[in-house]
């Protein structure tokens, strides 16, 4: 799944399967009042997909010596280099990569193209997002790391794409998701995996009362799901 949940949002996840008769207006505890001018706003976590991209064959590396997946530097240098470039599936605003560093003197610098570089400099396992350019699908992201005064080892766990560059969102009836009241285009802010959207009532032509807000599963479907079509949703069925 492409989205999570964040707790105390007024937005949550639950399989149609599990739709209650009462649209959340009964005991389900699920429900926001909304007036006809408020301006709606929810935060979600966006999380990778399984298949988002695939790497390249080959490791570049310089000055260090690698050893299995473990990168190991026994002295400081100028010429520490490291890098594995990736292929994106889609379009990716945002790039999480993980690695791990057992033990580390000195620090190591990682920089994903068109985002800002991040030093790390203490042992543990860092999970960094990149804010990069839209990438087009089968272009290539390259994530390299260097380090002048690092002495340590450090293993490149992964780099993926975060769906995180687009929103497909509308409001569906209380009871069936397939019936599709209105499609929204909201206004988005990321900060790194996290989503912001907001929208004004003002601009949804809904009648009083009781409705779902439906996000299309990303990561399952690019095309179309329950009759929601990226970039917008679709409002015929044919």
């Amino acid at each position: 799944m492409s989205y999570n949940s964040i707790p105390n949002q007024p937005i949550v996840f639950k399989p149609s399967a599990e739709l209650s008769t009462d649209c959340g207006c009964g005991g389900d505890g699920f429900k926001q009042l909304v007036d006809f001018d408020d301006e709606i706003f929810f935060q979600i976590e966006s999380t990778p997909c399984n298949e988002t991209g695939t790497y390249g064959s080959a490791i570049a590396i310089q000055a260090w010596t690698i050893s299995g997946s473990t990168v190991t530097s026994s002295a400081a240098t100028d010429l520490g280099f490291f890098s594995q470039t990736f292929y994106p599936q889609d379009m990716y605003g945002v790039i999480r990569v993980i690695i791990e560093v057992p033990d580390i003197i000195g620090s190591l610098v990682v920089n994903v193209l068109g985002a800002s570089t991040q030093t790390i400099t203490a042992a543990g396992t860092h999970t960094l997002y990149f804010d990069t350019i839209h990438l087009l699908t089968n272009s290539s992201i390259n994530v390299t790391i260097t380090g002048n005064t690092f002495i340590g080892s450090f293993v490149f766990i992964s780099l993926v794409g975060v769906p995180n560059g687009g929103l497909f969102l509308g409001v569906v009836d209380a009871d069936d998701v397939n019936n599709i009241v209105a499609r929204i285009d909201p206004t988005i802010t990321t900060t790194d995996q996290y989503l912001t959207a907001g929208f004004s009532m003002v601009d949804v032509a809904l009648s009083a009362g009781c409705y779902r807000l439906a996000i299309a599963e990303y990561c399952t479907n690019l095309c179309g799901q329950y009759f929601i079509a990226n970039p917008y949703f679709n409002p015929t069925r044919s």
